[in-house]
């Protein structure tokens, strides 16, 4: 559906551009161009809450052990996803997984790595299932 908006926006904005050439005191034609500008809205919600917390956090890392955001909207929420990615993931550092742990009415993922942590705070997602919130990273 979201595509399909996209691409009547594209259509309409196509349309509204014009060229109209008119011709000044002179008598020469000059050409006057014309664009229609759009406005574009993204969406807060992920393509598909996972449905468990571990779930939720093992897909993030995941995608971003791949490189792969359009994945990983699919388990965060977008300033997770930008939080993450803004640290690009090295082979080089070893991340070893611990099981995810109830605090409040969230959980907190972590991986943990020589000097410190990398903390996902996961929720429950409205109508189901589970989604990383916020990213923390803690140096030892």
């Amino acid at each position: 559906m979201r595509r399909l908006a996209v691409a009547v926006l594209c259509v309409l904005a196509l349309g509204a551009c014009g060229k109209n050439d008119k011709k000044d005191s002179s008598g020469t034609a000059t050409t006057v161009t014309t664009t229609a500008s759009t406005t574009s809205t993204s969406t807060t919600i992920p393509s598909g809450p996972a449905q468990t917390p571990q779930g939720a956090a093992d897909g993030l890392y995941g995608a971003w052990v791949g490189n792969n955001q359009d994945d990983a909207s699919r388990y965060a929420k977008p300033q997770a996803i930008t939080k993450l990615f803004a640290h690009p993931y090295s082979s080089a550092t070893k991340y070893d997984r611990q099981p995810c742990t109830p605090v409040g009415g969230q959980f907190n993922c972590v991986w943990t790595y020589e000097g410190g942590s990398l903390q996902m705070t996961v929720e429950n997602w409205p109508g189901g299932g589970y989604v990383v919130d916020s990213i923390i990273y803690v140096a030892d």
